[in-house]
């Protein structure tokens, strides 16, 4: 029995875990226990990283969520400049208020298609974030962490993709929005300008 006692197990942990790589000299009486040990190591350290991997998704998803709305507030706030300032020039250049009333109706336009634009961006944004969130912690808790590392990865492709073409979508709306705005306002103020400035005012002393 005392060399049974003396007799010692060299267990090397496998894996990726915290158990990875250890060389541990343990009695017989020990060995079991050492093994599930190693074994619940190996366990903490996997939920870990599946932990991990949703934090990076969702910090990914965040981060394109902040450049979506950066970009459509920077639009937003270009159309709302050129407004003004076709606004301010139209009544300091021609002083006419079909200009003025003109314009300040294509700018509510404007602000009122910029405003449905950008909440329905961010209503789509919301639904694909929450998406994402759900469908990670189930596949990590389900797949596990071998299988969930690629679904991940092609989760974050696809976010990624949704958000570009919303972002390239709202963007070629407002600049459509900008154009038509800047061209009918050029032509109103062509109109006023060139047609009705020159007309001789209505007066007794003109009709007689």
């Amino acid at each position: 029995m005392s060399r049974i006692r003396d007799v010692k197990l060299e267990i090397h942990g496998h894996g990726s875990g915290m158990a990875a790589g250890r060389n541990v000299q343990y009695t017989v009486p020990h060995a079991i226990a050492s093994i599930e040990t190693l074994r619940a190591e190996d366990g903490k350290s996997s939920s870990s990283s599946n932990s991990s991997r949703v934090v990076v998704v969702v910090v990914v998803v965040v981060v394109e969520v902040v450049a979506v709305v950066v970009v459509v507030v920077v639009v937003s706030l270009v159309v709302v400049v050129v407004v003004v300032v076709v606004v301010v020039v139209g009544v300091v250049v021609v002083g006419v208020v079909v200009v003025i009333v003109v314009a300040l109706v294509v700018g509510v336009v404007v602000v009122v298609v910029v405003v449905v634009v950008v909440v329905v961006v961010v209503v789509v944004v919301v639904v694909v974030v929450v998406v994402v969130v759900v469908v990670v912690v189930v596949v990590v808790a389900v797949v596990g962490a071998g299988a969930a590392a690629m679904v991940v990865v092609l989760i974050v492709v696809v976010v990624g993709i949704i958000i570009v073409v919303v972002v390239v979508v709202v963007v070629v709306v407002v600049v459509v929005v900008v154009v038509v705005v800047v061209v009918v306002v050029v032509v109103v103020v062509v109109v006023v300008v060139v047609v009705v400035v020159p007309l001789p005012p209505f007066s007794k002393t003109s009709c007689s």
